[in-house]
């Protein structure tokens, strides 16, 4: 395919921590992204110039990452921990060294809502931020729109009803809970696991408290009680220490006021299932009611899930054997960089101007950060 200078990357949910997290006083590692995924994605970014006519790189949130932390330790800083950690300086460099003809842009996930544009701008100048913490951003070109997607899920959404109070949503603690007991035992409680049976427990007997419960199920399940603290080291609006029982009276309302905390499209029902992974819909559901059903775009990418996904809906009959042809609409999800993906991955978009398509492809990335040959899977609109 001819390139006509609109090809764009899409990659999300690095999930960058301190260096800390690789080496802690435990000897039980925390992080979600290691040392050798990092070398690979520092390797990929550096490649970018190489792959054709690249006008555009976004990152699609969880870029950095100071949720993933132990209960009894302090949350990242995330200029002095994370942007200038050594384990990540390598990533920060080939951003900051691609040619000024590769624009870069950024928004925020949940994991990061709390980081400063301003600090990764310090870090890395040719990043241009999209948005906020509190009012996420969107990449839009036409009818192609990009975010993390967060905002449409429950327990991720930033919390907009506590004036005054932090925007930290009820996915944080979740994290604290995850991270303290990977610290303690070394061992993944195996989230999705967890969630679908505290999920199938609280719809069926504690609808109106169901943050609540889940809160009370999760700490649970990691080996914490009411009582147990999580240090919060004064982020923005947030008490320096908050028991598990101060969390889900904090939160205990936020399924029920689901559409008082969003501007969105999205049902609270929508919202539950868009926080369950692939159990959920990979958040495909989100994408359709905020933005493919009312005809707003013809493209949607999000990130959060860590699930590689890439589905499009046929504009008509398809025969078998059949060159592709253009579909209705695409949903992408840009998947992972993080340890437990057996596969690094991203979305590249390109527009073929001769022909009047608007390609999107799902991409893998081998175990060096090189881009395979071929795309997972492909798919096109007309322009």
């Amino acid at each position: 395919m001819a390139g006509n200078g609109l090809k764009r990357i899409f990659i999300s949910d690095l999930h960058m921590n301190t260096d800390e997290s690789e080496d802690p006083p435990s000897g039980n590692k925390y992080g979600w992204i290691g040392t050798e995924r990092i070398k690979a994605l520092a390797s990929f970014v550096s490649q970018i110039p190489k792959m054709g006519d690249v006008e555009d790189v976004v990152i699609l949130g969880d870029m950095c990452d100071n949720w993933v932390c132990p209960a009894q330790r302090d949350p990242a800083h995330f200029l002095d921990d994370i942007l200038k950690a050594g384990c990540n300086e390598s990533v920060f460099s080939a951003f900051h060294n691609l040619p000024s003809e590769v624009k870069v842009h950024y928004v925020h996930g949940n994991h990061d809502m709390l980081m400063e544009g301003g600090d990764l701008t310090q870090q890395v100048p040719n990043i241009t931020v999209l948005g906020t913490g509190e009012q996420p951003g969107r990449f839009i070109d036409d009818k192609l729109v990009a975010e993390h997607g967060h905002r449409y899920c429950v327990f991720n959404c930033p919390e907009q009803l506590m004036p005054g109070a932090s925007i930290l949503p009820s996915g944080f603690p979740v994290t604290r809970f995850f991270a303290d007991h990977v610290y303690r035992t070394g061992e993944d409680p195996g989230y999705w696991e967890i969630i679908v049976e505290v999920l199938k427990d609280v719809l069926e007997d504690h609808h109106e408290t169901l943050v609540k419960e889940f809160l009370h199920g999760m700490a649970n399940a990691c080996g914490l009680n009411n009582d147990s603290e999580v240090w919060c080291g004064g982020l923005l609006n947030y008490p320096n220490r908050v028991t598990v029982k101060q969390f889900e009276e904090r939160y205990k309302d936020d399924y029920t006021n689901w559409p008082e905390r969003t501007q969105t499209r999205v049902g609270r029902l929508g919202a539950l299932f868009n926080d369950a992974g692939e159990w959920g819909g990979n958040l495909e559901l989100g994408a359709y009611e905020q933005y493919l059903a009312p005809q707003e775009a013809d493209i949607v990418i999000f990130g959060h899930t860590h699930h590689k996904m890439l589905h499009a809906r046929a504009a008509d009959e398809i025969t078998l054997g059949e060159p592709i042809q253009p579909s209705r609409w695409i949903y992408a999800n840009s998947g992972t960089w993080i340890d437990k993906a057996n596969l690094a991955t991203y979305v590249e978009t390109e527009k073929d101007l001769s022909a009047g398509l608007h390609w999107v492809r799902l991409c893998g990335v081998d175990d060096k950060g090189n881009p395979l040959s071929e795309p997972l899977s492909k798919a096109c609109v007309k322009l």
